[in-house]
């Protein structure tokens, strides 16, 4: 696999799931039995172990060389009619998802773009400190810990039937894809900024499928092993007008699949104070 040189790279923490005979008999879950998902209504043995020093290249000055297709991820440049106290308001859904649909129809050619999900995520530093994060944290827009992706085949097939129920069989008759768009909510990103894994890096037994059941739907992702052969990409500094587009699930088999991913903590940047937002949508992309 051909590499691309980096001019720099930071040591970063991430945590990852625990090599466990358990999951050689038993499947992983993350179980929650109250639609308020608090941290007592949370039944799951998923367990994370944290490794330390792993290298994270910084795309800064030639992000244009990662692909989505190729690498699983890619860097995009857009500039939202959003103002930052804009997206915690009721229209900025529908508003907002608007922009990223043309946007990936113009950059990637599709035909059809619609949201899935839409989550506006809170990034104080006070709530993501601890790789043992409340389960309950996750539900209200905080980061989710552990490398991870967001579907696998039957995950992302039981998303849209759960979406769109009526038109499900004839969506998947389609190419589609699912991809998150990630964009900061103020420039110059320093805390807990997005680590992306080049797919071509992942090796299949590195990959492990989880049950995710919540109340009134049971859907699947997929959680990943340590693996040194990980190739790690971040971008220094990212400003709100750049947008990080990363796969979930590619029903193209020839192309790049899901993407591993996780924020971090980036031990050698600077001091970081105050409260960092984001905002992350799920996009369905149909040619």
């Amino acid at each position: 696999m051909a590499e691309i040189q980096s001019p720099a790279s930071i040591r970063a923490s991430m945590a990852f799931l625990r090599d466990l005979k358990l999951y050689e008999v038993e499947k992983p879950y993350h179980l929650t039995l109250s639609k308020d998902r608090e941290a007592d209504s949370i039944l799951t043995n998923i367990v994370h172990d944290v490794y330390e020093n792993i290298e994270v290249t910084n795309v800064r000055g030639y992000a244009d060389a990662f692909c989505l297709d190729v690498h699983g991820f890619q860097l995009l440049r857009h500039e939202t009619s959003l103002q930052m106290d804009d997206f915690g308001k009721p229209e900025a859904r529908e508003r907002y998802s608007s922009e990223i649909a043309n946007l990936l129809k113009e950059c990637m050619g599709a035909q059809e773009v619609r949201l899935m999900h839409y989550m506006v995520r809170d990034r104080s530093l006070s709530k993501v400190q601890d790789h043992e994060q409340r389960s309950s944290d996750v539900a209200h827009g905080r980061p989710i810990p552990g490398i991870h992706i967001d579907a696998s085949h039957d995950g992302a097939l039981s998303r849209i039937r759960q979406r769109w129920p009526e038109e499900a069989k004839e969506l998947q008759r389609r190419r589609f894809q699912i991809v998150n768009v990630w964009r900061p909510l103020t420039s110059g990103l320093t805390s807990w900024p997005l680590a992306l894994c080049d797919v071509r890096s992942v090796a299949a037994r590195d990959l492990v499928l989880a049950d995710q059941i919540l109340p009134g739907h049971q859907g699947e992702n997929t959680l990943v092993f340590f693996n040194p052969d990980h190739k790690f990409y971040y971008i220094n500094g990212q400003r709100q007008d750049e947008l990080w587009v990363f796969k979930q699930f590619d029903s193209l088999d020839s192309v790049a699949g899901g993407c591993p991913h996780t924020s971090f903590e980036a031990s050698e940047t600077s001091p970081k104070t105050g409260l960092e937002q984001s905002v992350e949508v799920a996009m369905l992309v149909l040619y």
